[in-house]
């Protein structure tokens, strides 16, 4: 029996199976290889109609004589092309969506692609040449969520040998032996047959080294588990050494499996930057990643309610409540008693109100000695950058600020106006 039967046969699945069949050759020999490992194994078939070729709807026909063949399910999907540019990634995403689509209609674990030992080794050689992780140069993983590539010990050749052995027909796409079309053709077409003359065992030793890198990596990992809770408590605590790999993980374990160098290396620079205690660095998909002094998260773009804030203006009139805060204020002229919070201001004669506005980028406190930017201020009580615009500053009507009222509900006040209470002061109480 085949060894690639054979091998199929460890596995065990209690659901349906998905299996992407695109009616090459690869997935050809898997369907079969699958109905004959798990004859009894209820088996969907997911295939995409690219519409690329003249010969795409031929292929789906086929698809569909091959779903027949070994009674299974067949879903077939239409991929819209709108735009050429940048095709062959947004064909792969259309298609995992596809799966990952199916594997929820079906309530299946598992969804099967055909990719082989060759399309490793192609793989690895285009991460190479376009630059990235060293983590990328291990090339696809065997197990992957739901998506198990049972083949990747298996040659193309293998696969030939098995469909003769087996009288399968498959079909033939014949832009693959074009060398132009794709990189990936480039490679298959050009580069790999020039390795293999200079050595016959180029891709063995191509997938050898992936190997030891992925040893590597995994030891890695484990190491980086240790970190992983420093990272997110205090990133400082994670030796130097360690922080660019494990920012890496924490950002895959996150969901972000493409993440470029450039984008890592931003990450470092800020995280570095002791000037800067918070900012953050755009990833993309409206996601950015934020550091807050010694804490880093990621959070969704937030929607700017930015605008509304910085025209904000609010009368305190003397003795009346104001509801404008997460916790009712009052400007009072009467000492008082039974409230959880109160600040002491000085008196101010002939003033019967004051103002809560939105703070200004030339707005200035008085401190001993002197005065500080109310930005300055906001960034010694360590606020972070996207919360400063929520600061709103306490003011007479000769527009002095009396006090700072910082986004997380603590006031800092004037030392002018701490200077000069006595028993004529005022109180906000909240």
């Amino acid at each position: 029996m085949s060894k690639i039967i054979e091998s199929l046969k460890k596995y065990h699945w209690d659901t349906p199976v998905i299996i992407a069949v695109s009616g090459g050759l690869d997935s050809v020999v898997l369907l079969d290889a699958l109905y004959q490992s798990h004859p009894q194994q209820a088996i969907v078939i997911a295939h995409v109609n690219y519409h690329l070729r003249a010969e795409s709807d031929q292929d789906a026909a086929f698809v569909a004589q091959l779903a027949e063949k070994y009674h299974a399910q067949l879903v077939v999907k239409d991929f819209q092309n709108n735009n050429p540019s940048g095709i062959e990634g947004r064909a792969r995403d259309f298609r995992y969506e596809f799966f990952e689509e199916l594997a929820q209609q079906y309530h299946s674990q598992t969804v099967l692609v055909a990719h082989h030992a060759d399309d490793q080794v192609e793989t690895i050689l285009l991460n190479l040449i376009r630059g990235g992780q060293l983590s990328q140069l291990t090339g696809m993983s065997a197990v992957r969520d739901k998506v198990l590539r049972p083949l990747l010990d298996y040659y193309r050749q293998d696969l030939f040998d098995y469909a003769q052995q087996q009288q399968l027909t498959w079909r033939e796409d014949e832009t693959n032996f074009d060398a132009s079309y794709t990189a990936r053709n480039a490679i298959r077409q050009n580069i790999l047959p020039a390795l293999s003359e200079l050595n016959s065992g180029a891709k063995r030793h191509i997938l050898d080294f992936a190997g030891q890198i992925a040893n590597q990596e995994q030891l890695m990992n484990q190491q980086i588990q240790l970190f992983l809770p420093q990272l997110e408590e205090d990133w400082t605590k994670v030796p130097e050494d360690w922080l660019y790999p494990t920012l890496r993980y924490w950002l895959t374990e996150k969901g972000f499996y493409r993440l470029k160098n450039q984008q890592l290396m931003a990450i470092g620079r800020l995280l570095k930057n002791w000037q800067k205690p918070s900012g953050y660095i755009d990833l993309g998909e409206d996601w950015q990643f934020h550091k807050t002094y010694q804490k880093i998260c990621l959070k969704k773009k937030a929607k700017k309610s930015k605008k509304a804030q910085e025209n904000l203006s609010v009368m305190l009139k003397l003795n009346q409540w104001n509801f404008l805060t997460d916790k009712p204020l009052c400007w009072s002229n009467q000492q008082p008693k039974g409230y959880e919070h109160m600040i002491k201001l000085p008196s101010l004669p002939g003033v019967n109100h004051l103002f809560l506005r939105s703070f200004k980028s030339a707005d200035r406190l008085a401190i001993k000695g002197g005065s500080k930017a109310v930005r300055r201020v906001l960034i010694d009580a360590k606020i972070p950058l996207e919360n400063r615009h929520h600061a709103l500053v306490l003011t007479a009507s000769d527009n002095k600020i009396l006090g700072v009222r910082l986004p997380n509900g603590k006031w800092q006040m004037s030392q002018d106006s701490s200077a000069q209470a006595n028993q004529d002061s005022t109180w906000l109480v909240w």
